[in-house]
């Protein structure tokens, strides 16, 4: 949509190397005439893992023990209370609904129930 429009910025970020400055100084530390190649073992270093697992660790939100942000509310407020049931499921939400559906419509409408018969 954009070939022709010579303002375009795209937002994609190109993961190709374009730079040929860059190009020739990565050939000449790979000492090779061909760019170095990829392994398994590059993205499995124990570091790369460390840090994948921290910025995880950073990302989780809901902890029950850690207050992160003020917005969330104090350790306290989390706590159940002691009148609450304990492992216990409850109704299923799906015949909730059902009887509560049925509940509001109560009885229907009908010609008989118009008549009196």
């Amino acid at each position: 949509a954009h070939q022709n429009d010579p303002n375009y910025q795209p937002e994609a970020v190109e993961d190709i190397q374009t730079d040929p400055e860059a190009v020739k100084k990565a050939l000449a530390e790979s000492g090779s005439s061909h760019p170095p190649r990829w392994t398994p073992d590059d993205s499995n270093s124990d570091a790369r893992k460390a840090a994948i697992q921290r910025n995880l660790a950073e990302q989780k939100q809901g902890d029950p023990t850690v207050r992160k942000y003020l917005s969330e509310p104090p350790l306290a407020y989390r706590q159940a209370a002691t009148t609450a049931p304990q492992n216990e499921l409850g109704e299923d939400e799906y015949k909730k609904e059902r009887r509560l559906k049925a509940q509001a419509e109560g009885k229907k409408g009908g010609w008989f129930d118009w008549l009196g018969l």
